[in-house]
């Protein structure tokens, strides 16, 4: 019994010194994983702010040149209806000729 007495501390003693570097290994694999998350919350973050600053540029700008754009589509549109009136009437001009 003496024997395994000393064979049961050595066991004890590996054990412990193995749970020891497992727990030691566990909490550099945890410190890691939290650097890592720390550093993707950070950039996600700030391009969740770029995003939102890109938003707003695109969202200014629009305002600003939606007054111009409708503007111009309405002058577009005058312009088509004149040249179709214009069109219409040169048509019906050349079927004028066309029945003398």
């Amino acid at each position: 019994p003496e024997a395994y007495q000393e064979r049961f501390v050595e066991f004890q003693a590996a054990m412990t010194s193995a749970t020891t570097g497992l727990c030691s290994h566990l909490a550099q694999y945890l410190d890691a994983a939290q650097s890592i998350a720390t550093e993707y919350t950070t950039a996600l973050d700030s391009e969740r702010k770029e995003s939102a600053r890109l938003q707003d540029i695109e969202s200014n700008v629009n305002t600003a040149t939606t007054p111009y754009l409708n503007k111009n589509s309405q002058q577009a549109n005058l312009v088509a209806m004149m040249m179709g009136s214009a069109k219409r009437g040169q048509s019906e001009g050349d079927d004028g000729a066309a029945m003398k």
